[in-house]
């Protein structure tokens, strides 16, 4: 896991308070490829929809492999409520994306061909720093 205490988030929780939690996602989304593409990734799609569910971006990367295919689910948590954002990341979830993923690749003709992996980007509040943190875990489940 790599942890970043991310500068172009807002500097405080009240930042997000006149978003809607679509407007949240979209900004969580857009600093998450900022983050990527800055980490040397290519960015080749962001919230791909397929029937099984939704990938928040699908990004390419040279690896001591080749070239990967990375599919990277996306959270922020304002609050801890109910967890951390990686919490959120449940069995159910990870199964819908790895399904989704499957789709990608079937729909771009990659399926036999691509070495892929799974990666979060977690975005969270930290009420001791009064920042937002961004982790992003390469590999955090596999289709295994």
């Amino acid at each position: 896991m790599k942890s970043f205490l991310f500068d172009k988030l807002p500097s405080s929780k009240q930042g997000f308070s006149k978003h809607s939690g679509e407007d949240i996602g979209q900004a969580a989304e857009h600093w998450a490829c900022r983050h990527l593409t800055k980490a040397g990734l290519e960015i080749l799609a962001t919230n791909y929809r397929a029937p099984q569910g939704e990938i928040d971006i699908v990004a390419m990367a040279k690896t001591k492999s080749g070239i990967a295919t990375i599919f990277v689910e996306v959270r922020l948590r304002t609050d801890h409520r109910y967890g951390k954002a990686s919490d959120s990341i449940n069995s159910a979830k990870q199964q819908r994306i790895i399904r989704a993923a499957t789709h990608y690749l079937q729909q771009h003709g990659i399926w036999d061909k691509a070495v892929c992996r799974f990666d979060t980007i977690c975005i969270d509040w930290h009420t001791d720093t009064r920042q937002y943190q961004l982790e992003w875990t390469p590999n955090a489940f596999s289709s295994d």
